[in-house]
């Protein structure tokens, strides 16, 4: 049962990642689809399609990186833990550290593949 239960979070979390790497990149995939036309200071070599989709995906799985390490602390689908300001401070800390390190680390690397 917990497998499943675990299964069924990480469809949600990649659903809900895919999802916030598309909105934290809205802008660029409207320009990019000509959908908008305002000048917004982005370079025409940052619309390539390539470059956007690279940058949604980076941002997608710095987000499911993140609600996977949040899982391993928080563990939302077991009703034996309970939650405490420690783990909730832990999350945070933890949140933020890896999202900064992560998104740093991934469009380090994409800087040479692209």
């Amino acid at each position: 049962m917990k497998t499943k239960q675990f299964l069924n979070y990480l469809g949600v979390v990649l659903i809900i990642s895919l999802v916030l790497g598309i909105l934290i990149h809205f802008n660029s995939i409207m320009l990019r689809f000509g959908l908008i036309s305002e000048n917004t200071g982005i370079s025409t070599r940052d619309l390539r399609p390539g470059i956007v989709i690279s940058q949604v995906l980076i941002s997608s799985l710095v987000a499911f990186l993140t609600f996977i390490v949040n899982y391993f602390i928080l563990r939302p689908l077991d009703s034996n833990r309970h939650l405490n300001a420690k783990r909730i401070s832990v999350a945070i800390i933890l949140t933020v550290v890896s999202v900064t390190v992560l998104t740093e680390v991934f469009f380090w690397f994409k800087t040479f593949n692209l």
